[in-house]
């Protein structure tokens, strides 16, 4: 095994599951709006927390980076076959169009059960 890995172990890897935000979080509208008057709409909703929760589940059970996670689309997901279809990276705001641009680099990994 390569000493550089290092792997979370489970209690680690739900250590940080745990840490992360379950709820939504909603804030106020702020106090004016821009110079007109009356109070700004309300702001979006923060649902970074649930979105982060599986994004890191997902890496941890994956193995994917952080460009082919975002990457993703439901299409990716081969359920007969139990695999993930690793297809499209999301790099500098922008998803690969074609599909990843070195044929080598197109894998699946397995889905965890």
């Amino acid at each position: 095994m390569n000493p550089d890995l290092q792997f979370f172990s489970v209690a680690e890897l739900e250590a940080v599951i745990r840490s992360i935000p379950d709820e939504t979080v909603y804030y106020p509208p702020s106090a004016t709006r821009k110079g007109k008057a009356g109070t700004g709409p309300p702001p979006p909703p923060d649902v970074l927390g649930p979105v982060l929760r599986v994004l890191v589940l997902t890496a941890a059970m994956t193995g994917l980076r952080m460009s082919e996670l975002l990457g993703l689309r439901w299409k990716d997901l081969d359920w007969s076959a139990q695999r993930v279809r690793v297809r499209n990276t999301y790099v500098l705001g922008e998803h690969s169009g074609e599909g990843k641009s070195d044929l080598s680099t197109r894998r699946s990994v397995p889905m965890a059960c």
